[in-house]
């Protein structure tokens, strides 16, 4: 509770363990959403400007829907739009190359 909110006034609180159960659970299916969204992004091209260098020669970005990408590229191409395909897709990432 922080003073001046409605929750500063509420007698019971939640215990962190209880707490700690939901953001656990907030976790997964905002997770499993994310896995589903990107689904069907495998085997297309897409539009993706390139950020960020990520370790040994790849590079992340994002697409127009805010998709984060890893792609092996060069790190003169950051601040570029590229057109990545979407080779890949895990549970945790999307990986995909420039398309020549």
């Amino acid at each position: 509770p922080r003073k001046g909110t409605v929750a500063y006034q509420f007698k019971e609180l939640v215990s962190p363990q209880v707490i700690r159960s939901r953001m656990k659970r907030l976790e997964k299916v905002a997770g499993e959403a994310s896995f589903r969204y990107r689904q069907p992004l495998m085997g297309k091209e897409v539009a993706v400007l390139a950020e960020s260098p990520e370790g040994e020669g790849f590079l992340s970005g994002y697409t127009e829907h805010y998709v984060r990408v890893f792609f092996k590229e060069d790190s003169r191409e950051v601040r570029k739009v590229l057109p990545v395909r979407i080779e890949e897709v895990t549970p945790s990432k999307t990986i995909g190359s420039i398309v020549r």
